[in-house]
Order: C-alpha cells, then sequence, then structure tokens
C-alpha cells in the first residue's frame, strides 16, 4: 500500500513538472507576441514612454498574463498615480548583457523614454567569465540615460556574489538610482510622479 501510494505521489509530480513545463514553453512563445503587439500601439501624446531589457524575467514568461509580471504591475502603479497611459516597448528576448547591447538597443530610441528598466541574470546563469562581465556591462550602462534607468539586481541563485558585486560597482558609478535591495528609487522624475526616494541627488 505505502509503496502503491509513493508510485502515485511520483507520478503526480512529474506530472505537474511536465505540465508547467509545457506551460513555459507556451508562453515562451506568445508572451513576445504580446510585446511586440504592444510596442506598435499608437503613443499617446502624454504617455509615459516605459522600455524593458533583457531576461525572460523581463518578459514575464513565469507569470500568467504578459501583464502580471514587473514590467505590466510597474506601467499599471503609473497610470494609476499619474492618470497617464503608459506605452511599453519590451524589448527583451532573455539574452545577455551583449545580447541587449547588440540586439536589443538598436530597436528602441532611449533618448524618448521616460523610464528603462532592465534585469539580466543570464550572464550570472552562463558563468561568462567576470571580466567579459563587466565590460558588457560598463558599454551597457554608458548606453542607458543614468537618470532615468532601474536596473535589477541578480536574484538569489548560487554564484551570485561576484556578478552582483560587480554590478553593484558599475551602477553606482553610472546611475542616479543605482541597484540593491534598498528598493532603488526613483524611476520616473517628471512633475507629477516620483516612486520611492532618489538614491543620489542634490539633497545628499
Amino acid at each position: 500500500m505505502k509503496l502503491m501510494l509513493m508510485v502515485g505521489s511520483i507520478v503526480l509530480v512529474v506530472l505537474f513538472v511536465a505540465a508547467n513545463v509545457a506551460l513555459t514553453a507556451r508562453r515562451s512563445q506568445t508572451f513576445p507576441k504580446y510585446w511586440q503587439g504592444k510596442m506598435t500601439e499608437p503613443v499617446a501624446s502624454n504617455a509615459v514612454r516605459l522600455v524593458a531589457l533583457d531576461d525572460s524575467s523581463v518578459e514575464a514568461i513565469g507569470a500568467i498574463r504578459p501583464m502580471d509580471g514587473f514590467v505590466g504591475r510597474i506601467a499599471e502603479y503609473i497610470e494609476a498615480r499619474t492618470g497617464r497611459p503608459v506605452h511599453i516597448a519590451n524589448v527583451s528576448d532573455g539574452g545577455t548583457t551583449s545580447d541587449i547591447i547588440h540586439n536589443q538597443l538598436p530597436k528602441e530610441d532611449l533618448s524618448a523614454a521616460d523610464l528603462v528598466l532592465v534585469a539580466d541574470s543570464n550572464d550570472m546563469q552562463a558563468r561568462v567569465p567576470l571580466d567579459q562581465y563587466r565590460a558588457d556591462l560598463t558599454k551597457l550602462m554608458q548606453a542607458l540615460p543614468a537618470d532615468r534607468t532601474v536596473y535589477s539586481d541578480l536574484p538569489i541563485f548560487p554564484g551570485r556574489g561576484p556578478y552582483q558585486a560587480v554590478l553593484q560597482q558599475l551602477a553606482d558609478g553610472f546611475f542616479d538610482i543605482g541597484v540593491g535591495p534598498e528598493a532603488p528609487a526613483r524611476v520616473w522624475s517628471g512633475p507629477s510622479f516620483v516612486f520611492g526616494p532618489t538614491r543620489r541627488g542634490p539633497a545628499d
């Protein structure tokens, strides 16, 4: 009896994992198309322009709906606080920092963006050499608007420490916002919407 229960439990676990793998695979195909559609929507004259870059968390692959990911939630929060529409240009494709530079940045004019969101753990997961990670990250940060970029810190995965240290050091040097668990800061510095405290600024 115990053996039958154990086998039954294993089967249920396998079916659950298989179902989730299938759902994730399906979302990895359909969610990018959703974001491509959002990019082609007309931009209202009073819209807050949000640009999102890089990995699968930016695409919300693990969420039930694309707008349930953090990009969608931030957009909805800004709309609720400002009463202004948010135009989302989510050009993420799950690549590394090098991919952002060569394949994602050319797709959108960051000079017109009010807010740029970046999240990328793929260098860490792929164990890109730290020297290469630092070089790629430096090049990327030089291309991002310092006063309008929120760069997520890395998820707590094995091997995080050295990569997070590089990210933190470079972000502290480049951005007015920076990164870190203390909820980095201002996501849009317009006159009617400020989210959180600024990390550095004239008052510091």
